[in-house]
């Protein structure tokens, strides 16, 4: 199992669970009332309010008169369903308002959520408790007796969250007030869900994180292979596909009630607005699923289908749904469902025809749309509580954009790889026409090419062997200083010891001479030793600074892979050693204790700081070198062990670093040296050395040198 794939499963199981509600066996609506009393609301086990509800035609009831006219009305409407034309509120285009009134037995003590699963009208509703006093009220949208009165939403949720309370009775009345003069289809068409209040916030809160995820996933893989389709435009199909998923985007967007749920009500988010995206969506699909479709798997019928259903069809509904009103366009549901469904059953025709004939991909995209298919089934019977499921939809389709995507890459790896089996037969071509020598000079121009395109990638070759062995011959070339220096030095002990043996016999044999002249033979050669004393101390020095120098060379260069606690101080004094050139007529001062030992990689972690100081010693280089010498050229080395917690501090004297750069410095191939002199790579490479060892690096400025103050400490 990939790992795409499991983390696909962690993100669709826990979401799916969430979302899944097991209905309650309670009996159904009759005549207005329904008694759960004896219902559990607890756990996830909530109750559609489907049946028979109280109806009161072309009347917005106040809350205050429902008990005054429950008593002499006798006029029921099954819920959820359209208003019926037999209906006196509505006129020959079906528009109207009404009121919905429902009386229920409910346990005490406890605190409900109540919800529709989004309205294409106004709607308003208020919780009555026995005495007729309202306990809750909602709405979404407003809604009017005419459409300058009215505002309409499209597909929102209608939530309520009321609570009821021992000693009281247990009765309470739901009144629900729709209309919809802005859309021709109107009456409470969803159902009304009575949950546990804490299981219905989540389950609507997960609505929204669904939504949210999979317009997120819609958007990025859109994005993605628009892309791929601006790097290789010969090749449409990744263009045709992030159509595809922008206008399911689109739509999920629109049929979620997302805008509502962010609270953006403007010119952008109206409600005529929002059904023009609605309705657009469906051409946009099938139109850009058949262009998927036909360039994936191409069949000469196909595409002369689709040149007329797309180009004519699916570009007229278009242009009807941009350029007239929401009113007219949304009376012809059917006939944008036609061509949405209508297209996909020739599609999924002629993707069992070409699987039959074995064509490449149509296996694979038949059983996406399979998928795709199964999902929206299963949320229809869900839906109709005709399977007692989850809504699936969502991940069927997100799955199903992951296989299409998968079958993109496919194709675009078939692509290459018949790119290079050509390259590879046109070379072989090449090597014919050379032994034939047929168009001798384009292979000669051919071959020159090549020769240029080797040469160029020789140099680089070169170049990353340089890089990449760098630390190797570093290395190499210490360990083969180590054995001249080694023999200097013994050499040169001998020396100190032979001098020392003649300066002892010379005094035994002239010391106590009193002829003048063998006193100034002796005193000449006392001289003699004592330069030769003085040369042997500066070969020493010399030596020991040889040694010095190949021991940190030694040390850095060695590639370490494991933590180990190092002791600070000898890390230091190698990195003094190894740019000791460049710190010339710098006072280093180290504040560190000998015993202070820090977990670390010692040879990254030695590379940081000579960075570090590099840095350091060439910011006061270039303080000094444009005339503004300061009085001193210091740079400072402290670190402390307070607790477990680990600092060090790199000050210098030089100008500092402006707080706007200080950001910037970090990045790569940013620099504030001179030209020639900074790759902007050093600072780059300090920062991942210390991620990695779990520190951070903060810059900041010097209180007590006045120029800039690196400070690493442990996270």
């Amino acid at each position: 199992m990939s790992d795409a794939f499991r983390k696909f499963l962690a993100f669709v199981v826990p979401t799916l669970m969430i979302s899944t509600h097991a209905w309650a066996t309670v009996d159904r609506v009759d005549k207005g009332f329904i008694d759960l009393e004896s219902w559990q609301p607890t756990g996830n086990n909530a109750q559609r309010l489907d049946g028979q509800w109280y109806f009161f035609d072309n009347e917005f009831i106040a809350p205050t008169r429902i008990l005054t006219r429950l008593a002499e009305h006798q006029e029921f409407v099954e819920v959820p369903k359209r208003w019926e034309s037999s209906f006196k509120t509505l006129d020959d285009s079906g528009f109207g308002h009404a009121t919905y009134v429902l009386k229920l037995n409910l346990p005490s003590d406890a605190s409900f959520w109540l919800q529709t699963y989004g309205l294409q009208v106004a709607g308003r509703v208020f919780v009555l408790d026995s005495q007729g006093q309202v306990i809750g009220e909602s709405s979404a949208g407003d809604v009017g007796v005419d459409a300058k009165s009215e505002y309409a939403v499209n597909w929102y949720p209608l939530t309520l969250q009321f609570d009821t309370k021992t000693g009281d009775s247990l009765s309470v009345y739901l009144v629900v007030h729709i209309s919809n003069y802005s859309f021709p289809r109107g009456g409470f068409e969803q159902s009304l869900v009575l949950s546990n209040f804490e299981e219905g916030r989540i389950s609507h809160l997960s609505g929204f994180i669904l939504s949210a995820s999979t317009l997120g996933i819609l958007i990025i893989i859109a994005l993605y292979h628009l892309s791929l389709y601006l790097q290789r435009r010969e090749d449409p199909l990744p263009a045709y596909f992030a159509g595809f998923c922008l206008s399911f985007a689109m739509r999920e967007a629109v049929m979620s009630g997302f805008f509502e749920y962010l609270g953006l009500r403007n010119m952008w988010t109206s409600y005529e607005f929002l059904v023009t995206l609605e309705y657009l969506s469906m051409p946009l699909l099938g139109s850009f699923a058949g262009l998927f479709i036909e360039r994936l798997v191409s069949v000469g019928w196909f595409v002369t289908f689709l040149r007329y259903w797309v180009g004519v069809f699916g570009l007229g509904l278009i242009v009807v749904t941009l350029s007239t009103p929401v009113i007219e366009f949304s009376k012809f549901l059917i006939v944008y469902q036609v061509f949405l469904f209508g297209g996909i059953c020739i599609g999924l025709v002629h993707l069992l025809l070409a699987a039959y004939k074995k064509f490449p991909f149509a296996g694979a995209v038949l059983s996406a749309f399979c998928l795709l298919a199964a999902g929206g089934i299963n949320d229809i019977l869900y839906a109709r509580r005709v399977v007692d499921t989850a809504y699936i939809a969502p991940y069927t389709f997100v799955a199903f954009v992951l296989m299409q995507a998968s079958l993109i890459a496919q194709k675009f790896a078939r692509v290459f790889e018949e790119r290079d089996a050509s390259q590879n037969a046109l070379l072989e071509t090449y090597q014919q026409l050379d032994d034939e020598l047929l168009k001798r000079e384009q292979l000669m121009a051919a071959n020159e090419r090549l020769s240029e395109e080797n040469r160029i990638a020789s140099e680089q070759l070169i170049q990353a062997d340089k890089l990449a062995t760098l630390g190797t011959m570093v290395a190499g070339i210490a360990h083969d200083i180590a054995n001249p220096t080694g023999l200097i030095m013994s050499n040169q002990e001998i020396a100190v010891a032979s001098t020392q043996s003649g300066e002892e016999l010379l005094d035994t044999c002239f010391k106590d001479v009193e002829d003048d002249e063998t006193k100034a033979v002796y005193h000449t050669f006392q001289a003699y030793f004592t330069e030769t004393k003085e040369a042997l101390k500066r070969v020493n020095l010399g030596t020991q600074r040889i040694a010095a120098i190949n021991s940190a060379i030694r040390n850095q260069a060695r590639r370490d892979h494991s933590v180990e606690s190092v002791l600070l101080r000898p890390v230091i004094d190698e990195c003094l050693v190894i740019v000791g050139n460049r710190l010339k007529g710098i006072d280093i001062q180290v504040d560190v204790a000998d015993a202070l030992a820090v977990e670390m990689i010692r040879s990254q972690f030695g590379q940081a700081l000579m960075n570090l100081v590099a840095n350091a010693a060439d910011a006061i280089s270039d303080l000094e070198s444009g005339g503004q010498n300061s009085s001193v050229a210091r740079i400072k080395i402290s670190a402390s062990q307070p607790g477990n917690s680990f600092y060090l501090t790199i000050e210098d004297s030089g100008p500092g670093i402006p707080k706007g750069l200080r950001e910037k410095v970090l990045e790569p191939f940013f620099t504030t040296k001179s030209l020639g002199k900074g790759t902007g790579l050093g600072m780059p490479i300090v920062l991942k050395i210390l991620d990695a060892h779990k520190m951070t690096l903060t810059i900041d400025d010097s209180e007590e040198l006045g120029g800039a103050s690196f400070i690493i400490k442990e996270v």
